[in-house]
């Protein structure tokens, strides 16, 4: 049996999510979308990795940015929002593959 690479697909799959939420926003002339400001749509989570303590959370995203091509979001965790902006890169903080959510609550946003 040949072995299936899944953590490559998910990382893949993660890389077009992103590319996809950039190309919405793109498309609506948007730099910055807050994801709190259609109640009905519902929350946006994804899953990270603190580097200073390995520790793993679920945040929701509450705003997301495209800066220079990159993605990035502010999540908000036991309360508190993210002071500083976060790449949504899978290679920093953002378990791969869990940001489908996000993509929803942009298009949602701004397709509506």
């Amino acid at each position: 049996m040949k072995y299936i690479d899944y953590i490559g697909q998910r990382i893949n799959l993660h890389k077009e999510i992103v590319k996809s939420i950039i190309e919405v926003m793109d498309k609506h002339g948007k730099e910055e979308v807050n994801l709190l400001e259609k109640e009905e749509i519902g929350a946006a989570w994804l899953i990270r990795v603190h580097d200073w303590s390995n520790e793993i959370t679920e945040v929701q995203v509450v705003a997301v940015k495209v800066e220079n091509g990159v993605l990035f979001y502010k999540g908000k965790e036991n309360g508190e929002v993210d002071e500083e902006w976060q790449t949504m890169a899978v290679e920093d903080d953002v378990v791969s593959a869990t940001i489908d959510s996000v993509y929803t609550a942009v298009y949602l946003t701004l397709e509506d």
